[in-house]
C-alpha cells in the first residue's frame, strides 16, 4: 500500500514536471493512475491517494487541452474527487485549491465552447478563498487565487466587460504572495503579466500606462534575477521595454 502510494505520488510529480517543460507526461500519468488506483483499492479512504488522484485528473485535463482534446471529463473527475473529500473533511486546504482549479478549468473550457464562463470561474475563486482562509500564510494559496482572478480578468476583457476590479484583486494576491515568499520567481512573473494586462486596459480607457509598465518591468526583472531561464518573463520584459 505504502509503496504504491509513494510510486503514485512520484508519478504525479513527474507528470507535472513533464507538462511544465512541454514534454510527454502520458507514461508518467498512466503509471501514477495504476499505482493510485491500486492503493485506493486496498484502502478507499486513503486521503493522500485521493488528493494525488485529484491532482492527476487536473494534470490529465491540462494535457488534454494542450493536445487539442476536450479536457472537461478529467476536470469533472477532479471536481468530483475533491467534493467527496471535502464532504468528509472541510478543512483540507489542498482539496479546496484543487477543486478551485478544476472548476476554473471547466469554466474556461465552457467559454471556448461559446458559453459564459463567469459562473464557474467565480465558483473556482470561492474555493480558492477557502484555501486562503485555511492557510493565510501560504504563498501558493495566494498565488493560486491571484491566478484565478487573472484568468477571470482575461475572460472579462474578451467579452467586453471591465476587468479592472479582477486585475486589482489579482495584483493584491500576488503582492501578498511575494511578501510571504519573496524568492519565488513565478509569483513575480505572474504579477508582472497582470500589471502588463492592466496597463493595456487602462491605456484603452485613456489613462497613462507608464507607471504600470515600469512596475511590470520590475516584476519581470525580479523573476529573471531569481531564474534567468523563465522564458515568459523574458518575453514579458521585452514587450514592456519595446
Amino acid at each position: 500500500l505504502v509503496r504504491g502510494l509513494l510510486r503514485g505520488s512520484a508519478g504525479v510529480w513527474l507528470a507535472s514536471a513533464e507538462i511544465a517543460r512541454n514534454g510527454s507526461p502520458q507514461p508518467a500519468m498512466a503509471a501514477a493512475r495504476a499505482d493510485l488506483d491500486e492503493a485506493l483499492r486496498l484502502d478507499a479512504d486513503l486521503v493522500a491517494a485521493r488528493l494525488n488522484r485529484a491532482h492527476l485528473y487536473v494534470l490529465e485535463g491540462r494535457d488534454a487541452a494542450a493536445r487539442g482534446l476536450d479536457p472537461s471529463e478529467a476536470y469533472a473527475r477532479a471536481e468530483e474527487e475533491c467534493t467527496r473529500m471535502l464532504a468528509r473533511d472541510p478543512t483540507m486546504t489542498l482539496a479546496w485549491g484543487l477543486r478551485g482549479k478544476a472548476r476554473e478549468a471547466l469554466g474556461l473550457a465552457a467559454g471556448m465552447g461559446g458559453e459564459d464562463p463567469r459562473e464557474r470561474l467565480l465558483a473556482g475563486i470561492a474555493d480558492q478563498d477557502e484555501s486562503v482562509r485555511l492557510a493565510p500564510e501560504s504563498a501558493f494559496a495566494r498565488m493560486n487565487r491571484g491566478n484565478s482572478w487573472n484568468r477571470l480578468a482575461g475572460e472579462e476583457e474578451k467579452r467586453g466587460r471591465d476587468p479592472r476590479e479582477s486585475c486589482a484583486r489579482a495584483i493584491e494576491d500576488y503582492r501578498e504572495a511575494a511578501r510571504l515568499a519573496p524568492g519565488l520567481p513565478l509569483i513575480q512573473q505572474n504579477w508582472g503579466a497582470m500589471l502588463q494586462s492592466l496597463a493595456r486596459v487602462e491605456e484603452a480607457s485613456g489613462a497613462d500606462p507608464s507607471d504600470r509598465l515600469r512596475e511590470a518591468a520590475q516584476r519581470f526583472e525580479e523573476a529573471l534575477s531569481a531564474n534567468p531561464r523563465l522564458i515568459e518573463s523574458r518575453r514579458g520584459l521585452g514587450r514592456v521595454l519595446h
